[in-house]
């Protein structure tokens, strides 16, 4: 990761007047990373049989288990892409 914001290639330009609007790309890799895992968990998740994979419509899994179904399936997601941010920090990709 860059120290210095001016001498980083990846950096998506701010607004120069006010400091600190600069976006690194590593930013935007983990919240794709983060994104994914999210979207990959909620619609893979099963709860009683039913799952938005197996053809269950989401307007059905919202009646059947309201919003909590949503909740825990971002709760779970935040789990898996904060471990897969981790691991690709770890392996140095990013």
């Amino acid at each position: 990761m860059c120290h210095q914001i001016d001498g980083c290639p990846l950096v998506a330009e701010g607004d120069r007047s006010k400091p600190g609007t600069e976006i690194l790309a590593s930013h935007l890799i983990q919240a794709f990373v983060m994104i994914a895992a999210n979207v990959l968990v909620i619609s893979t998740m099963r709860i009683q049989g039913k799952s938005l994979v197996s053809g269950t419509s989401h307007d059905e899994m919202v009646e059947s288990f309201g919003i909590t179904w949503l909740l825990a399936g971002t709760a779970l997601g935040h789990i898996v892409g904060a471990g897969a941010i981790l691991g690709i920090q770890a392996s140095g990709a990013i």
